[in-house]
């Protein structure tokens, strides 16, 4: 394939802002966040290839060596393809393993204050990039979001949870991209990332699964005719619900709450 999604990744790394991150302090996990967001952000599609490491270092101004690590972690948790030898290079695999990295680099010790800080600040976030998007109304955008339903509402079918749980990020993911605003977009991919992995955190064990799918499908539905229709009252019920949930369920995870102590 040619290098432009390689092209692309590298160009929206270097044009990063120096804006708070909503990632790990350890540069290798901070990394693998960017990584991820560059990701969603440039579109790539299972079997893009990404920027060398080399090229990756120096567009992240860090190590090589943090670099490996980041993509060894994606490596392992089914996001990334990664071959050595003649020929070799890293490929985007499976875009269903981002929440697990995401959950395995982020800490679940920050206190519940911090934790609602950060819910608000998505909801506002992702309440202004989802109003943007239903005032553009531009139609290739409002059908990449119906496809992104779409695939929701395949996975509530099918029963996965943790499935589930990723596709209805990747439609908040792709509101956030489709907004036309880039500095609001990036953060609020950033935001979306560490609020995400509550879910893959608390819904592992609940014995509430069928309702929380059928709720996880109601909402986004809702969300989403909201934005067709450019609805804010609608665009705006629907994502206080979502973060109404997300914030049951943090305040139900005992290894959060320890965070506190």
């Amino acid at each position: 394939m040619s290098g432009d999604t390689v092209n692309a990744m590298l160009l929206d790394l270097a044009e990063l802002s120096n804006l708070d991150r909503v990632a790990p302090t350890a540069t290798a996990s901070r990394v693998l966040v960017e990584i991820v967001d560059s990701i969603r952000y440039t579109a790539m599609r299972e079997g893009d290839r990404l920027p060398s490491l080399d090229e990756l270092a120096v567009a992240l101004g860090v190590s090589r060596e943090n670099v490996r690590r980041a993509i060894t972690s994606l490596a392992e948790a089914g996001v990334l393809d990664v071959r050595v030898g003649r020929g070799g290079g890293t490929w985007l695999k499976d875009r269903a393993g981002i929440p697990l990295a995401l959950s395995q680099v982020i800490s679940r010790t920050t206190s519940i204050s911090e934790w609602e800080d950060l819910v608000a600040f998505r909801q506002l976030l992702q309440g202004e990039a989802a109003r943007l998007v239903g005032e553009r109304r531009e139609p290739a955008v409002i059908a990449r979001i119906h496809e992104h339903l779409a695939e929701l509402r395949r996975e509530v079918a099918g029963g996965n949870v943790a499935r589930t749980l990723f596709a209805a990020n990747e439609l908040n993911c792709a509101i956030a991209v489709s907004c036309g605003n880039r500095v609001l977009g990036r953060t609020l991919l950033r935001a979306i990332d560490k609020v995400s992995v509550i879910g893959t955190w608390t819904m592992s064990g609940s014995d509430q699964i069928p309702d929380f799918m059928n709720w996880v499908e109601d909402v986004s539905i809702r969300l989403v005719h909201g934005i067709e229709a450019g609805d804010r009252e609608r665009i705006s019920t629907a994502i206080a619900e979502q973060m109404s949930l997300t914030l049951e369920a943090l305040r139900s995870d005992e290894n959060v709450r320890a965070g506190d102590t």
